[in-house]
């Protein structure tokens, strides 16, 4: 295999830079792929679509590459109600044996939160199991970019991360960055975008809430380690301002959610 630094410049010699979107499950990733799939070698950068499973590493070094976060609760939330529906009614694919076990058991994500801390051994380890067997539940953040000190090593090829509550007003800032004269449509419906129908409940309970908090720890990390990057979009480095003596990512969000909803009003 060619070292990736190599093969990098090796690609930039025969023509375009290659740019890469870095697909993490359930943070958008249907609707950028629908709008920029016809542009692909529009402008100065070859885009690589790539798929969920590909991760950082396999990204040469030297090659640019693109992304979106969100939330680590409401990205588990969209990730429990997109399997319990079969990832319908854009795909249609079937439960693993695993994954019929654990909605056997766990009819909302919040049932399956509070599971987490249950006095009962067998309900606590079930949650276990559902937690590391759903698809897109089970991965980390950390499943694309390995670990921070990987991932910083890599900071000189990220091209821009963006916030997904923030997607359709960034996305043209994202084409801009592309080299792409104009911003087409991303996809508004459900279907096109792979969104969660209103259906299915996406409560979280206090209990829920402490419990995934915890489990997801890493992910509010690597959440706060985007939003203090130039590279991050300003919506997310927005974040990054907030200060406490005791940092606790879940209120941290929130807080600056609250305040941004309360300007909105005004």
């Amino acid at each position: 295999m060619v070292p990736a630094a190599t093969s990098a410049s090796s690609r930039e010699q025969a023509g375009k830079p290659r740019a890469h979107y870095l697909h993490i499950g359930k943070t958008g990733g249907t609707a950028i792929i629908a709008a920029l799939g016809p542009l692909t070698d529009a402008g100065p950068y070859e885009i690589v679509l790539d798929g969920h499973d590909v991760d950082l590493r396999q990204i040469p070094a030297g090659e640019k590459f693109f992304f979106v976060v969100r939330d680590p609760l409401e990205r588990f939330v969209s990730a429990f109600c997109d399997r319990q529906r079969r990832s319908r009614p854009r795909y249609d694919v079937g439960w693993t044996l695993e994954e019929e076990r654990a909605y056997g058991l766990f009819s909302t994500p919040d049932s399956l939160g509070c599971a987490l801390s249950s006095p009962d051994e067998g309900l606590r380890a079930a949650a276990h199991e559902a937690m590391t067997s759903i698809y897109h539940v089970r991965h980390s953040y950390w499943h694309w970019f390995e670990d921070p000190e990987y991932f910083n090593s890599r900071l000189g090829d990220v091209l821009f991360i963006m916030w997904l509550p923030s997607l359709h007003s960034l996305f043209p800032q994202l084409c801009a960055i592309l080299g792409l004269r104009e911003a087409p449509e991303l996809p508004s419906d459900d279907v096109g975008a792979h969104r969660n129908p209103g259906s299915g409940s996406r409560y979280l309970s206090d209990c829920a809430t402490q419990n995934l908090e915890q489990w997801y720890k890493r992910d509010y990390e690597f959440v706060r380690i985007c939003s203090k990057l130039d590279c991050a979009a300003p919506e997310l480095r927005q974040l990054a301002r907030a200060r406490a003596p005791r940092f606790n990512a879940r209120a941290w969000l929130r807080s600056r959610s609250r305040r941004r909803e309360g300007s909105a009003r005004g």
